[in-house]
């Protein structure tokens, strides 16, 4: 996060529009004290449910509201959704 907010010095992350670009700095390398994710995420658009997103990954609805932290189904277009890892 602090990255990202580093990269793109001068815009506000609490007013981001949608569509709005922003830069997205390279991912650092993994280590062994800092190993990788191995989840990935997922970009809600127009006309996703957590139930296709949960089909198309493989997972399950309950999983992914367990990552995200979600208390509903309720998703918004733009919101990024972590996945489960491999």
């Amino acid at each position: 996060m602090n990255a990202i907010k580093e990269a793109n010095p001068g815009i506000d992350p609490t007013k981001l529009q949608l569509g709005q670009k922003i830069n997205v700095p390279a991912p650092a390398p993994s280590t062994p004290e800092r190993p990788r994710p191995t989840g990935s995420t997922h970009v809600v658009k127009s006309g996703d449910t957590l139930g296709r997103i949960a089909r198309t990954h493989k997972t399950t609805v309950e999983k992914l509201r367990a990552i995200n932290g979600l208390t509903s189904d309720r998703i918004l277009v733009g919101q990024v959704l972590k996945l489960p890892g491999n």
